[in-house]
């Protein structure tokens, strides 16, 4: 049986070119999930890669800018010249690119239950992805989740209930994503990494890395513990000052207020007031 495709108009965020593109219309059988994201490549609409979101009836419902951050060509390379055979990130990069790489990262760091629908389960992938992700996670980091690969032939087969757990296709599709926020953590995660070739190197940077947005999110914590609420300018500032480091991003605020909330309470993050939404709310 053939697979069919339903063509969904395109617009790049970016310069605003339009096309149509051709998904694979089960993709949009399912009624189970809600958005699904999915990263549309340099030179299939223009010269931009963007993020696609779409409903389960392919209807377009935004997009989202991205940077280009790696030469896949050279990444491929530099995975042929590696000379220990040990998993890197590389291989995951070379076998499901860097958007699916981005969204497990966040998935395991953030506690999001991960589900990785295959064709045929790769059990000894699974292992080594889950064995590097341990490698590089500072002991503080605490409870993560688990990737779980599912075979499956078509989406109304799938029998999960799970609203909370990050969902990938074997077409490197994010088919449920259980948070709003982007991966530019992860991004830049990966980026530092690679700029390096030793293998160990990269994963004490990743270690480190992860061990210092912990520590923020601590700090965030202790500062929030004595106050009702603050400005999240003020506390960007604040931050800075109590770890002596420079001003973190509004993306970076962001990610570690989820981090706070999922990881520790819910209710701490909501100390974190914006000026212009709390001016909005007085109109």
């Amino acid at each position: 049986m053939s697979l069919e495709y339903q063509q969904v108009g395109v617009k790049c965020p970016i310069c605003a070119a339009e096309k149509l593109i051709q998904l694979p219309h089960n993709l949009f059988e399912q009624k189970k999930f809600g958005n699904i994201k999915i990263q549309v490549p340099e030179h299939l609409v223009c010269e931009h890669p963007f993020i696609l979101f779409l409903d389960n009836k392919g209807i377009v419902r935004g997009y989202e800018r991205i940077d280009v951050l790696f030469d896949f060509g050279k990444v491929a390379e530099d995975l042929k010249d590696q000379k220990s055979k040990e998993f890197s990130l590389r291989d995951i990069l070379v076998r499901l690119g860097d958007f699916v790489l981005y969204h497990l990262l966040h998935g395991y760091i953030f506690n999001y239950q991960t589900y990785l629908l295959c064709q045929e389960i790769d059990v000894a992938f699974i292992g080594a992805l889950e064995k590097l992700f341990t490698k590089v996670s500072p002991l503080k980091i605490g409870e993560t989740s688990s990737i779980t690969p599912i075979e499956f032939h078509a989406y109304d087969d799938i029998k999960l209930k799970d609203k909370d757990a990050l969902i990938l296709s074997p077409e490197g599709y994010v088919v449920q994503c259980p948070w709003s926020s982007n991966t530019e953590f992860e991004r830049q995660l990966v980026k530092q990494a690679l700029d390096i070739i030793d293998l160990d190197s990269q994963n004490i940077v990743i270690e480190k890395e992860i061990e210092n947005f912990i520590v923020q999110a601590e700090k965030i914590i202790e500062m929030l513990k004595p106050v009702k609420s603050i400005y999240d300018t003020d506390l960007i500032k604040n931050l800075a000052d109590e770890l002596m480091q420079p001003r973190i991003s509004d993306n970076r605020l962001i990610a570690l207020k989820e981090y706070i909330g999922r990881k520790y309470d819910p209710k701490i993050p909501k100390k974190i007031k914006n000026k212009v939404g709390e001016f909005l709310k007085m109109l």
